[in-house]
C-alpha cells in the first residue's frame, strides 16, 4: 500500500507497542517491529527476553519505550495519579537496561514528566535531568559495540502465542473462553528461570498479591492539587515495582522456531498451549547435541514421553515446571545466581545487578569474552 503511494515502505516503520508480554511473536511474524515499554506493570526480564526473542527469531528491530507512568508513589514530581510512578532514580537506571540491549530505538513516552512551564519557560524536572544526563553523558561514554540483533541465548525457553497477558483471563478478547492449564505452564516456568522471583500465577501485577499504591493517591488527592511538586511522601517498602528480576541470559521464541534461529542454548524449556511438529523434531535434536531440554508432557507424543539421557544431552518430560523435584535438578546448574541478571549479545555481557535492597536501581557490568 506505501509502495503504491509513492512511499518508502523501508522508510515508515510499523511498530507494535507492548505494555503486556503477549503477541511480540506474532506481530513480529505479520513484520511489525516490536517495542516493548519498560517500567510498566510487568517483569524486565520477562519483558526484555521476549522481545528480544521475538526481534531475533522474526529479524525485526527493537524500539524499547522507557514509559513513566507506573503504580508508585514517592517524593519526586508527579503530573498526575500514576505519572511518574517511578522515582527518578529508577529511570536512570531503566533508561541504562533498555540502552545496553541494543535498540533500535530508545525513547521515553510523555515529554511533559521531562518539562514543566511555568513563569513564561520551561524548566527540567528531576526526570528531565535524569534524561539530560543520560543522552549527554552517559551514551556518549558508552559507546555499544553489539545490536539487539546479537542476542545469544544460554537458556531458551519456547511457548505459544496464546493471547494470555499476565491475568489468566479473556484469552483472545473471549471474556467466557476457559484458561487452560497449559497456558499458565509459562507462568510456572518463568516462576523456576526467574529463581522465584517472578510469579507462579501471572506475568504482569494485575494479578492477586499486587496493590497499587497510586490507586491510594488518586483516591485521597482532589484531581485539582495535581500537579504536586514535591511529590507525595510514601514508605518506599510498599512500592510495588523493582526492576531486578534476576535470570540466566534466556531468549524467548514461539512454538514455530527453526532449530538454527535457536543459537546454541545449553538448555531449553518447553511449555504453553502447543508446538509446531518441526519445532518438537529440532528440540529433541538439539537434546541429542548436547542440551538439556525440559518439556511438558502434553507436548510430547507417545515414542518420546520418556525422560533420559538421549544422545549426548538429556530430555526431561514433565507435568510441572514447579513440582517436579527432576525439574529443579537439572535446570539448576543453567539458572545462573539470584545476584544477577544476565543478558548476552556476541562476545559482550550486560551483567546487572541490585544497587538497592529491592532492585528499583541498578548497577551494570559489562564483560567481554
Amino acid at each position: 500500500m506505501l509502495a503504491n503511494a509513492g512511499v518508502d515502505p523501508e522508510g515508515v516503520p510499523l511498530v507494535g507497542e507492548f505494555v503486556f508480554p503477549t503477541l511480540f511473536h506474532t506481530k513480529a511474524r505479520g513484520g511489525m517491529i516490536v517495542c516493548p515499554k519498560i517500567m510498566k506493570e510487568s517483569f524486565q526480564s520477562l519483558q526484555l527476553s521476549t522481545a528480544l526473542g521475538a526481534a531475533k527469531q522474526y529479524g525485526r528491530g527493537l524500539w524499547i519505550c522507557a514509559d513513566l507512568w507506573g503504580p508508585d508513589v514517592g517524593p519526586w514530581f508527579i503530573r498526575t495519579p500514576g505519572f511518574p510512578g517511578h522515582s527518578p532514580e529508577e529511570y536512570a537506571s531503566a533508561l541504562k537496561m533498555g540502552y545496553f540491549m541494543g535498540p533500535t530505538h530508545l525513547f521515553t513516552e510523555n515529554i511533559d514528566a521531562l518539562l514543566q512551564y511555568g513563569n513564561g519557560s520551561f524548566r527540567r524536572t528531576e526526570f528531565g535531568e535524569v534524561w539530560e544526563e543520560f543522552v549527554r553523558a552517559f551514551i556518549p561514554a558508552h559507546p555499544l559495540t553489539w545490536s539487539h540483533a546479537e542476542a545469544d541465548p544460554d537458556i531458551a525457553f519456547i511457548h505459544s502465542d496464546d493471547s494470555n497477558y499476565g491475568q489468566n483471563a479473556r484469552l483472545f478478547g473471549n471474556r467466557g473462553l476457559a484458561v487452560p492449564d497449559a497456558a499458565q505452564s509459562v507462568f510456572r516456568a518463568w516462576h523456576l528461570l526467574s529463581h522465584g522471583t517472578i510469579p507462579a500465577h501471572g506475568s504482569c501485577m494485575h494479578i492477586p498479591g499486587f496493590d497499587f499504591p497510586r490507586h491510594r493517591l488518586k483516591a485521597e488527592v482532589p484531581r485539582d492539587e495535581f500537579p504536586l511538586l514535591q511529590g507525595r511522601p510514601h514508605a518506599i517498602e510498599e512500592r510495588v515495582h523493582p526492576l531486578y528480576y534476576p535470570t540466566n541470559n534466556v531468549l524467548v521464541f514461539d512454538e514455530t522456531v527453526r532449530e538454527e534461529q535457536l543459537g546454541n542454548p545449553k538448555m531449553i524449556l518447553v511449555a504453553g498451549t502447543r508446538l509446531s511438529a518441526e519445532t518438537l523434531k529440532a528440540v529433541r535434536r538439539r537434546a541429542e547435541a548436547g542440551a538439556t531440554v525440559i518439556i511438558a508432557d502434553w507436548l510430547v507424543p507417545e515414542p518420546w514421553k520418556a525422560s533420559g539421557r538421549t544422545g549426548e544431552g538429556k530430555w526431561l518430560v514433565t507435568g510441572d515446571f514447579l513440582s517436579d523435584d527432576r525439574v529443579k535438578e537439572e535446570a539448576g546448574p543453567h539458572l545462573g545466581g539470584s545476584d544477577c541478571w544476565m543478558q548476552r549479545f556476541a562476545d559482550a555481557e550486560v551483567r546487572m545487578y541490585k544497587a538497592d535492597e529491592r532492585g528499583f536501581m541498578l548497577d551494570f557490568e559489562i564483560r567481554k569474552r
